[in-house]
């Protein structure tokens, strides 16, 4: 799915720093060789390596999270610089979300991160007083960028697509000629007349004008 370059649609991504982010519990693995298992989050089909261009992968969560709060994620190279990523169409009967990354010619290539900020489920996990309500739990993923490689990703229809057919009637215009046609440059005006074939009246500057056959013109 690559990208088509235009500068008015490119994706803006803000730096957060989510790998700083205090919290409970903490998450690292990577994602270079395929799907990881994980005991909060369910990440998987991540490209090794992530090329330029458009890119997805799946995440969902696990009962340990909280229900009903929104993940939060963030994509950097090796330079922290940020990936603009966003969720894609989900399909229904989906139990994971697909994650898209534009990845553009100012990534580095080279090691980078996926880092997804999640919330405990005090149900499920002994969470202290201090961590609940917040952003408790963390996952660091590793992944490999590479914007020399082609993007040879398939474009999928999150949608079923559609195409519009119009019919556009025009008229067909043949031009012919008769006679002989004329073997040199020569110097003059013409007057093209259209009609049933091609009339055209020569007016020379007196020079041996002659015809594809070597006779006078008149």
């Amino acid at each position: 799915m690559p990208i088509i370059k235009n500068i008015l649609r490119k994706g803006q991504a803000t730096f957060q720093d989510l790998e700083n982010i205090d919290v409970l519990k903490e998450e690292r693995g990577s994602l270079v060789a395929g799907n990881l298992v994980s005991e909060y989050f369910q990440i998987s089909r991540v490209p090794a390596p992530i090329p330029t261009g458009k890119s997805y992968f799946r995440i969902a969560g696990s009962d340990l999270l909280k229900p009903e709060v929104e993940l939060k994620t963030e994509i950097v190279d090796s330079e922290n610089t940020p990936i603009y990523h966003f969720p894609l169409f989900r399909n229904p009967g989906d139990t994971d979300i697909r994650v898209a990354m534009e990845v553009y010619d100012d990534i580095k290539t080279g090691f980078g991160k996926i880092i997804i900020l999640g919330e405990l489920n005090p149900k499920k996990v002994n969470v202290p007083m201090e961590f609940r309500d917040i952003y408790n739990v963390k996952f660091i993923g590793t992944i490999s960028l590479d914007t020399r490689v082609p993007n040879i990703e398939a474009i999928e229809f999150f949608k079923p697509p559609k195409i519009t057919v119009v019919e556009d009637i025009r008229p067909n215009y043949e031009v012919t000629t008769g006679g002989s046609s004329l073997s040199q440059t020569i110097s003059g005006s013409a007057l093209y007349t259209p009609g049933d074939g091609v009339n055209v009246v020569i007016q020379s500057d007196g020079s041996d004008d002659t015809d594809s056959e070597g006779n006078p013109l008149p």
